[in-house]
């Protein structure tokens, strides 16, 4: 049953909710004509979301213990009409000593039929599996998420791993008893960090642009196959191609490629008693060779050709008698990246994390790992990561 709920809830946030059936307020505005159906009539609306708190055991730092982030997410879901609505989720949350505010995605849709949906605002980009699926504290097992698949200031993007302006249609449909599912997007794409203000970062991308720097919008996609009857399987294929350079400059003509490849797994194995669910997902990235400068003031030029990926297993004895037991889910992940070698930033990471997730109650867990592994420079990290988090 907790499966099940963490499945609905997980696609709740990233897709398109066609009617919202347990709106808690309802307003009945009079229909002016058969013209306007969809667009007027009863409203509904709900407030989901979630809040969790970290907590980080650092043996080789100077801090070894620290509370280091709380966060608390409203996700606001207006039913317009029959066929509009509105969705958006704001982010609350503590970093570095420093609290912040930010609206994690806001898009307004609208149903043509039951193969196509069409929204625009700060889309979750559907790249991939990670961004729109799984990335919410209270759908990601474990406490941290993997290897330069989220955004965080001050670190190069491989690929769109984070919201993004744009419009996107989407929708699925049948293909004998499989299944597929698209999502098409326009964007206004990355933006290419050329180093005038952050000299490390040089040739990095960053694709959460909220205006765009030059009239060259980027273009992408994803496809989706489930060819098995029961939809435990699916397998995905991701695109995005932008020129992120700003306009009249010299990087203005600099095209950036990137592919995903995803795919995930999930059944119930009955002799062993329990639920597996594997996920795996690798995004590749190339940029056009540029020069830049160096602290130093020296030239110097590359070509961007990066990739990351990760692996992921987890399983739950859904059918073991003991509730304890039933409640606890291991989890292993495999994290890799190989970063542009001639960029300052550039270089091969790798890291391991193992935790289990256990479930305090229906919407309540607890999340601990262990991770371990080495950064582009040699650089040895390891950690004890504990995560509280809720959902509502």
């Amino acid at each position: 049953m907790l499966k099940k709920v963490t499945y609905v809830l997980a696609m709740v946030f990233p897709t398109l909710v066609c009617n919202i059936a347990f709106g808690q307020h309802q307003t009945h505005e009079p229909k002016l004509n058969s013209e306007f159906h969809g667009l007027s009539g009863v409203t509904k609306n709900v407030i989901i979301g979630y809040a969790y708190s970290d907590f980080i055991i650092s043996p080789n730092s100077d801090v070894k213990t620290n509370f280091t982030r709380v966060g608390f997410s409203p996700t606001m879901i207006w039913q317009l009409g029959d066929k509009l609505f509105f969705e958006s989720q704001v982010e609350f949350y503590t970093d570095s000593g420093n609290v912040n505010t930010r609206v994690e995605y806001a898009k307004l849709s609208f149903i043509v039929n039951k193969y196509m949906t069409i929204g625009m605002g700060k889309i979750l980009t559907p790249f991939g599996l990670y961004t729109e699926r799984i990335e919410a504290p209270f759908i990601e097992k474990l406490p941290n998420a993997p290897l330069f698949f989220k955004h965080y200031e001050g670190s190069p993007n491989i690929g769109p791993i984070c919201p993004e302006m744009g419009l996107d249609v989407r929708g699925g449909f049948q293909v004998g008893d499989a299944k597929m599912n698209y999502v098409l997007y326009v964007s206004n794409g990355a933006k290419l960090v050329d180093g005038t203000k952050e000299v490390h970062l040089a040739g990095a991308l960053n694709y959460e642009n909220f205006f765009d720097n030059n009239s060259n919008k980027a273009f992408g996609g994803r496809i989706g196959y489930l060819p098995l009857s029961n939809s435990t399987l699916e397998i995905g294929g991701s695109w995005n191609i932008s020129k992120p350079g700003d306009v009249k400059s010299v990087y203005q003509n600099l095209q950036a490629k990137a592919y995903s490849f995803d795919v995930t797994y999930h059944k119930t194995i009955k002799p062993i008693r329990s639920m597996v669910d594997f996920k795996a997902q690798v995004n590749f990235l190339t940029l056009d060779k540029a020069s830049f400068m160096n602290e130093a003031g020296e030239s110097y030029a590359f070509e961007n050709k990066s990739h990351i990926y990760y692996l992921r297993f987890s399983l739950r004895p859904t059918q073991l008698r003991n509730k304890y037991i039933r409640r606890t889910e291991l989890i292993a992940r495999y994290n890799a990246a190989s970063l542009a070698h001639d960029a300052l930033w550039g270089g091969e990471f790798h890291r391991i994390d193992v935790g289990l997730s256990y479930w305090l109650s229906l919407r309540t867990g607890l999340r601990i790992a262990y991770e371990k592994g080495e950064e582009g420079h040699g650089v040895k990290t390891e950690a004890i990561l504990v995560r509280f988090v809720t959902g509502f």
